[in-house]
C-alpha cells in the first residue's frame, strides 16, 4: 500500500486495496500514531476517482474496523465516488463483517449493479 499513498495522479486516479493488507496497515499507523501516513492513506481511498476493493470483510471484525470501514465508505457515498468490490460475503453477512451502517451504505451505492456470483472456488 506504500504504492498507492506515492501514487501520481494521471487522468482518472484507480485505486486498487486488498482488504486484509489495507486494513491491517492503515489501521496500524492509526494505533502507532503515524499520523501523516495515516492520513494519506485515508485520503488515497477516499478521494480516488474509483475504487477497487478486494476481498470486502475478510479482515477479522472489530469496532475500530467497523467504523473505519463506515469513515471511508460513508465519505465515498457522500461525493457520489464509487467503489468496486469483490466479497466472499453476500448481502446478509457482509454487515457482520464491516458494520450494518458501512453496508447499507455499500449496498445502497450498488443498488442496481450488484453482481452475485455463486460456485466452486477455484484456489481449492
Amino acid at each position: 500500500n506504500k504504492d498507492i499513498v506515492n501514487a501520481q495522479p494521471r487522468g482518472c486516479r484507480v485505486v486498487c486495496i486488498s482488504d486484509v493488507t489495507f486494513m491491517t496497515e492503515i489501521m496500524s499507523a492509526k494505533r502507532d500514531d503515524k499520523k501523516e501516513y495515516f492520513e494519506k492513506l485515508h485520503t488515497v481511498v477516499e478521494y480516488a476517482n474509483v475504487l477497487v476493493w478486494d476481498d470486502l470483510g475478510k479482515s477479522k471484525h472489530t469496532e475500530s474496523r467497523e467504523e473505519m470501514y463506515y469513515e471511508i465508505i460513508n465519505e465515498r457515498y457522500k461525493r457520489k465516488a464509487p467503489i468496486i468490490f469483490s466479497s466472499n460475503e453476500d448481502e446478509y453477512t457482509l454487515p457482520e463483517k464491516i458494520g450494518f451502517a458501512a453496508a447499507d451504505r455499500l449496498l445502497g451505492m450498488a443498488n442496481d449493479y450488484l453482481i452475485e456470483v455463486e460456485g466452486e472456488s477455484y484456489r481449492r
